[in-house]
């Protein structure tokens, strides 16, 4: 987590496992930081921006043994590692976690695995955002380290150590590693050790490898994430968290991003239905939609967030720049995928920030029926069941409405065969306005709408207007007010007999 003192410009980016904890404490003077995991907010005006590493052999041996063992000192205010949480926790058990793609590093999900995985987490991984330090010390030397640093911010340059496990007796130590574990061990911080440039203990150059046994630079798992595109190309929604200033065009990729990568991949979640809130986190708010997008391309699911973007400023150069990249390439992949309320909200950027008059216009065709069905089935579902005692089971049709409009007869009009084929004759060409408006079009006709029923509906003498569920709501109301009539009919005989 990275923490930013406003008042004195400065970041402090927390690797874990590397003193944090302790060089927070000395920090407190600074007041109250605001924080972000993943990223260095553009937001966060900071002069000096500093770290501090460790080495990787240490840093990864203090975890294992905090989470195993918990730590000997108890005088935190905050004690969840004061105690054993993976007691069980073994050095081969640790590289499975750190080799699993299925944990997550980021600690998002609070689990103890994943929490693990994030106090285990090679520095040098994009994540702990090591490339934004002015300054890096070494947890080696650094009460040295931070006296200079004290002297720059003006507070007091003692260290209380805080979540200690190196002492404790029954703790891991490098003559617990297996051959096969120096292998994955050095195949995972391999970075660690050629960036930071610490020195491989003794042990770990000198031992005999297991049959076939290769050190690459990284090891697979590590490739494979560095590597995996929706995470290099969209860093910040998958890594960033815990900050509400993030800039709304750091919450989206780059404008040159590679828009297969998002096309080829899905998303893997669990299926919900629609998200009608806003958070006033932009990250928060685009994985609150995620779910609709379950099972379906990542592409669609950026694509909502972009448009997330442009309705709180329409005028985002770069959410604009994707917006009509992705509808440019994608149209007809898009429009074939995307559900009702998405299609009409690509209508509905398109008339608000369309290129020109004519992309708008057409745009406001697939977005004026979609809003005007929308309303007509909202008034259906608010006033229809409120019905006159007797239930009124015959409707007028035809006659005048309003300013010389006649009602839609059913039987005999050809007001929907016009209205579609008007359509489809503007709506003919391969543009984004014409692909998203007549697949929302096409749509409505198709589902349980206003346009879809009369359709249905044409040609039959005795059209049945309402909806099964509607006719049960009918026949509930019938029978509750002819048993509500009996029972004031039963009270009100015995006030008759004695007037009379």
């Amino acid at each position: 987590m990275n923490f930013y003192y406003e008042e004195s410009r400065t970041v402090f980016i927390h690797i874990k496992k590397a003193g944090g904890s302790s060089i927070r404490k000395a920090l407190a003077p600074l007041g109250k930081a605001k924080t972000a995991f993943g990223c260095i907010p553009d937001t966060w005006h900071a002069d000096y921006t500093f770290c501090v590493v460790r080495n990787p052999l240490d840093r990864f041996l203090s975890a294992i043994n905090m989470f195993k063992l918990g730590v000997l000192d108890s005088t935190e205010v905050i004690k969840d590692y004061n105690t054993p949480s993976l007691p069980n926790i073994t050095i081969s058990g640790a590289l499975d976690i750190l080799e699993d793609p299925k944990i997550e590093y980021t600690r998002m999900n609070r689990r103890l695995e994943d929490n693990l995985k994030h106090h285990l987490w090679p520095q040098t991984e994009p994540f702990f955002c090591l490339s934004h330090a002015n300054e890096i010390l070494e947890y080696e030397k650094i009460q040295e380290g931070f006296l200079e640093v004290a002297k720059r911010l003006g507070i007091k340059p003692e260290i209380e150590w805080v979540r200690r496990t190196a002492n404790h007796p029954q703790a891991l130590k490098i003559d617990s590693f297996s051959s096969s574990d120096i292998v994955r061990f050095m195949n995972i911080y391999q970075s660690d050790y050629t960036i930071l440039g610490y020195e491989p203990p003794v042990s770990f150059t000198n031992y005999k490898k297991p049959h076939n046994a290769i050190i690459s630079p990284k090891s697979d798992i590590f490739t494979e994430i560095a590597r995996d595109p929706c995470v290099a190309a969209w860093r910040y929604y998958f890594e960033c968290s815990g900050t509400n200033e993030l800039m709304l065009s750091e919450a989206l990729p780059e404008a040159s991003v590679d828009l297969s990568i998002f096309n080829n991949s899905l998303v893997e979640v669990k299926k919900q239905n629609t998200w009608p809130g806003r958070d006033k986190n932009i990250l928060d708010h685009f994985r609150s939609l995620e779910p609709e997008f379950s099972g379906q391309p990542r592409l669609n699911h950026l694509l909502a967030c972009i448009i997330v973007v442009l309705r709180r400023d329409p005028h985002n150069k770069l959410g604009l720049e994707l917006f009509f990249k992705i509808v440019t390439e994608y149209g007809i992949d898009l429009a074939n995928s995307l559900n009702i309320r998405w299609l009409s909200s690509v209508c509905d950027t398109l008339v608000d920030v369309g290129r020109n008059g004519e992309e708008r216009a057409i745009a406001a065709l697939g977005s004026s029926i979609s809003a005007l069905v929308k309303l007509s089935e909202t008034e259906r579902r608010v006033y229809y069941p409120r019905i006159p005692w007797p239930p009124r089971l015959k409707f007028s049709r035809g006659g005048h409405m309003y300013e010389g409009v006649i009602g839609f007869s059913p039987e005999k009009g050809d007001m929907i065969e016009n209205l579609l084929g008007r359509l489809n004759n503007v709506l003919h060409e391969s543009k984004p306005a014409s692909i998203f408006s007549k697949e929302l079009v096409t749509r409505l006709s198709e589902k349980h709408s206003t346009i879809s029923r009369f359709k249905k509906i044409t040609g039959e003498k005795n059209p049945h207007m309402a909806s099964d569920d509607l006719s049960l709501i009918i026949k509930e109301a019938i029978k509750e007010e002819g048993e509500a009539k009996e029972r004031n009919s039963a009270d009100e005989k015995p006030a008759q007999d004695n007037g009379s």
